[in-house]
């Protein structure tokens, strides 16, 4: 069977904790998130988050190596943590390949 669920696309914006990830089997993580880059329109982003701050959503980065990072605008220092930290990456312009079959381009 299969734990994902199915979900109308094209998705323009996902959201994924790095916690929830982190709490993953590894095949099930790269899993998702292919499934969910498969889903996501070619304008789309996703957007890694984490829940904990000693969870860094930059330990995912691997999972995302067709992606274009973007900037984030500063974030207000006023001596507390508001929000969640994270990151913002823009889906290329091609679909990605499953994992196993991933070529490498030179």
């Amino acid at each position: 069977g299969s734990w994902f669920p199915a979900l109308p696309h094209p998705i323009h914006v996902v959201v994924l904790d790095a916690v929830a990830l982190g709490s993953l089997e590894p095949e099930q993580c790269r899993t998702l998130v292919w499934k969910a880059q498969q889903l996501t329109a070619p304008e789309g982003v996703h957007a890694l988050v984490s829940s904990d701050p000693s969870v860094a959503p930059e330990a995912f980065l691997t999972l995302y190596p067709d992606w274009q990072r973007l900037a984030l605008p500063p974030r207000k220092r006023t001596g507390r943590q508001v929000g969640l930290g994270g990151l913002l990456l823009a889906c290329p312009p091609f679909p990605a390949q499953e994992p196993e079959t991933r070529q490498i381009r030179a």
